[in-house]
């Protein structure tokens, strides 16, 4: 699956265990081009996704004990923060009709995180203020892990956004 639904702190979060799989790597691409680990920054919206890249950082060989000096976060946990480099992951790569609904029965309680994901809304990620905090907390480099196209239609923000990367090519 692309996307999962986890329980955190009695509310729902998302997790993308294949854009924590490219955080890592980032992270240990910074490393191996002498980038101090502490000048290094993850940002998600979501707590889940915060856990499981904290997770698979502190794993990974590479990268080894330097994991405990790169800062992983949500997006509102680091306002205010600023790094040399800064790595955003989205979290939300799919489109709705992927199983991220079918591990979860829809029933008339649902959070409004479990009913934003039915609706195919990106949630948090439509506020525009939280797009702008993640984008600017980095001094030198940004890395964004997502999918552009899923993304994009779901906000004139990040639509804005992935234009304005692609017109720099």
């Amino acid at each position: 699956r692309a996307c999962d639904a986890a329980l955190m702190e009695s509310k729902v979060s998302l997790k993308n265990e294949g854009e924590a799989r490219a955080v890592v790597a980032a992270c240990a691409a910074l490393l191996r081009q002498n980038c101090a680990p502490r000048d290094i920054a993850v940002i998600t919206p979501y707590k889940a996704q915060q856990h499981e890249i904290r997770a698979r950082l502190d794993r990974d060989r590479e990268i080894g004990s330097m994991s405990a000096s790169i800062l992983v976060g949500t997006v509102h946990a680091l306002q205010g923060s600023e790094r040399e480099y800064i790595i955003v992951s989205f979290v939300r790569s799919t489109d709705a009709d992927q199983d991220v609904v079918t591990s979860v029965a829809k029933t008339p309680g649902d959070s409004v995180a479990l009913q934003e994901m039915y609706e195919e809304s990106l949630g948090i990620l439509k506020n525009f203020r939280v797009l702008n905090v993640a984008i600017t907390r980095a001094k030198y480099g940004l890395i964004c892990v997502g999918n552009s196209e899923v993304l994009s239609k779901g906000s004139k923000d990040f639509n804005a956004f992935i234009h304005s990367l692609r017109s720099r090519k």
